[in-house]
Order: structure tokens, then sequence, then C-alpha cells
């Protein structure tokens, strides 16, 4: 019984806990105060973040199944999450291959993070996948 717990644990807390991000995350809508009201995601297309311990995912689907994927690291300190990517597709669309986003919010299987710089501001609203 005490070996099913462990290995139950471990699963979803590689390498310790991970303040709730572990898993996959949607990017439902991305916001920009440059072109507000406007979902900057194209038609037909899905972008997925996932976490795991200090490496995350950017994935992409569109509706003919092509994709793609970039790795990175990620780490979260006082309300800031650091991200930096590499890989074989260019996400300065989605992200900033390095960058820090602010994030706004974070409760339960919904979250909002923010990339602000002079000119502009750039929220990603995010929902937990199953």
């Amino acid at each position: 019984m005490a070996v099913a717990l462990i290995a139950a644990a471990s699963c979803t807390h590689n390498d310790g806990d991970i303040n709730g991000w572990y898993g996959t995350w949607h990017i439902d809508r991305i916001e920009s105060a440059i072109h507000p009201n406007t979902n900057s995601i194209p038609e037909g297309v899905d972008y997925y973040v996932q976490f795991q311990s200090s490496v995350m995912c950017l994935r992409y689907t569109d509706v003919l199944h092509d994709g793609g994927e970039s790795y990175g690291t990620w780490s979260e300190e006082n309300g800031m999450m650091r991200i930096d990517f590499n890989g074989n597709f260019d996400v300065a669309g989605l992200f900033p291959q390095r960058t820090t986003l602010e994030v706004v919010s974070h409760e339960g299987n919904k979250a909002q993070l923010r990339f602000s710089t002079l000119d502009n501001v750039v929220d990603y609203y995010l929902t937990r996948q199953p």
C-alpha cells in the first residue's frame, strides 16, 4: 500500500511541488493592449503549455493535425514566471524566447499571465486540462 501511494505522489510532483502548475494547460486566448478585444491565436490552432519540474514544453496543433513543440525551462518566484525557450520552432510569435511573465492570477484550473513592454501589455489566459 505504501509503495502505491509513493508512486502515485511521485507522478504528480516530480522533483517536488511546483505550485500547482504541473500538467498541461491550454492557452485559451491572448489579448494585447494594442489590439483590444481580439484573440491573437489563429482560428483552428491550439496551443498548450506543459509544466514538469523546471522543464516546460510549448506545443501547438492545427486543424490538419500538424504541429510542433519547443522545450525550455521555467521558474516562478514572487509572482513572476521566468521562461527560457529553445527548440525546433519559433515561439517569438507567442512568447518571447527569454522573458519574465507576471502571474496575474493562478487559482485552481485557471491562470492569467502577463507580458509587459514599454508600448504593450499582453495577457495569456490558460485553463488546465484534465
